[in-house]
């Protein structure tokens, strides 16, 4: 017995012995060693920004514990806004800041998570003092009265889900989320829906969002602008399929160049956070936080006056056109139904 006690002993000091050290590498800090334009064109916010941002949101982050050489609050939101701003694979994200991958996915997780509860302090529909300012400067681009804000749809491109595959396929053929924003003139989100499959129509988006709860409460002469994939309706204005009279032609017109400033800003918001227009290797459900993180920090830059990242354009993945379906609708909703609301504006303004 006392033999065997013995072996029993030498074999697990031998194995012991052959465990390896853990290593830990040292981490290179991107504020110390990178100048502010370096920041800026690695992580799409300036340097202040990115402190404020740390502030922001430690307490949801921050480790408890020194143990196992945690990463700091700072590290773990700058790891995560590489990821967003480069689109890469989270190994190669986390070889820039001797991150491992598995670490990586809990740091991006975890900082998503954080940003989320900053969410409705950053995107918020407008209070009603500041509808004749933002109305004022809508009319100043295409003459158009009343508009609060621009609507439209985008695709961001995720990997095949493993739970309703078929639900998540676009019209362009390849997996999505179809994300409703509404931006405002200077090209800041003033509501984004990031929480539906790639096959989901634009007008049903709309339909269950509660958006056109909030626009029925105001329903004055304030419009938002879509276009003709969405439903006509009082407060949403849509071009004529068919205009036939210089009044209706005048509209779309004045429509179209107003209505192109959400286009561009989708473009400037997909510049700055180049994980929107790769591949989003997520469940749809991470998938989503990250669209809407991406959403919150941009409105962020605008806010900071940080200029757009990149004037060249991007190649982007095909978005679903929905222009082709007639949604025209005349269904009542408050004093007048939509094509008689569009008609009114088009006989007093144009």
């Amino acid at each position: 017995m006392a033999a065997l006690m013995l072996a029993v002993q030498m074999d697990l000091d031998a194995r012991r012995a052959m465990r390896r050290e853990r290593i830990f590498r040292d981490r290179v800090h991107p504020l110390e060693i990178y100048n502010d334009l370096q920041l800026y064109q690695r992580y799409r916010l300036d340097r202040q920004t990115i402190l404020d941002l740390v502030d922001a949101v430690r307490n949801y982050i921050e480790p408890q514990t020194d143990r196992n050489h945690t990463l700091p609050a700072d590290l773990k939101v700058l790891a995560t806004l590489r990821f967003y701003a480069s689109g890469s694979f989270q190994e190669v994200t986390g070889d820039t800041v001797h991150i491992s991958q598995p670490s990586m996915s809990r740091i991006i997780t975890q900082v998503t998570d954080a940003l989320i509860h900053l969410l409705h302090n950053i995107i918020k529909f407008p209070v009603l003092q500041d509808i004749p300012r933002i109305s004022a400067t809508f009319y100043e681009i295409a003459n158009f009265p009343g508009i609060i804000g621009l609507i439209d749809g985008t695709h961001v491109w995720i990997i095949g889900p493993t739970h309703h595959e078929w639900r998540y396929v676009n019209r362009k053929n390849y997996y999505s989320i179809n994300v409703q924003v509404v931006m405002d003139a200077h090209y800041r989100f003033i509501n984004v829906v990031a929480r539906w499959p790639g096959s989901t129509h634009d007008s049903i988006i709309l339909r269950e969002s509660g958006l056109a709860e909030v626009m029925e409460v105001w329903l004055g002469n304030e419009v938002l602008l879509g276009d003709s994939g969405y439903p006509v309706r009082p407060w949403l204005m849509t071009p004529f399929l068919n205009p036939n009279t210089p009044q209706q032609r005048r509209y779309n017109r004045s429509h179209k160049r107003t209505r192109c400033l959400v286009e561009r800003g989708i473009g400037q918001w997909k510049r700055r956070f180049h994980c929107l227009h790769g591949q989003l290797r997520y469940t749809p459900l991470k998938a989503c936080g990250i669209i809407s993180a991406c959403a919150m920090l941009h409105n962020i830059a605008i806010d900071r006056g940080l200029p757009d990242f990149d004037e060249q354009p991007i190649e982007l993945q095909p978005q679903p056109d929905d222009d082709d379906d007639d949604v025209e609708n005349v269904v009542a909703f408050g004093r007048l139904n939509g094509a008689a609301a569009r008609n009114q504006i088009v006989n007093q303004h144009f």
